[in-house]
């Protein structure tokens, strides 16, 4: 067992039959100030929804980051991580189920998400795994 240990902490170190991790990235803007009803959005469904994603093994983890320059210029990075790209690509799949069953999106108030925030870009990255040198 001890042997085995070391195999896999020397595969892990050296990146050796690792996939390639991918993380996706939302930006979005806040608009007219609306950075409660932002907050309470992203926190009540999309982290909701990575945090059982992640109990389920479809995600290797999530991350909700927010630039606050000022009330009217805050930014939110939405960053979704996958084990790798076959992880990434059934993210459709496994995101419908979770989101049928939470019922529909939380609102703060009567505005719309539309009305609130705007997804200004998407990015995807790939990182191989291992270690830099």
């Amino acid at each position: 067992m001890k042997k085995l240990i070391v195999l896999a902490l020397g595969l892990l170190q050296s990146g050796i039959g690792l996939a390639e991790t991918v993380t996706s990235v939302d930006v979005v803007k806040v608009i007219d100030g609306h950075v409660e009803e932002t907050l309470y959005y992203y926190q009540s469904n999309w982290a909701k929804y990575r945090r059982e994603a992640l109990a389920q093994g479809f995600i290797a983890g999530y991350r909700l980051l927010v630039d606050r320059d000022s009330e009217d210029d805050t930014v939110v990075l939405l960053m979704t991580d996958y084990a790798d790209r076959e992880q990434y690509e059934a993210r459709e799949e496994h995101f419908g189920p979770i989101m049928d069953a939470a019922g529909g999106p939380k609102l703060l108030n009567e505005l719309e998400p539309g009305a609130f925030r705007q997804i200004t870009d998407a990015w995807t990255f790939t990182a191989a795994a291992g270690r830099a040198d």
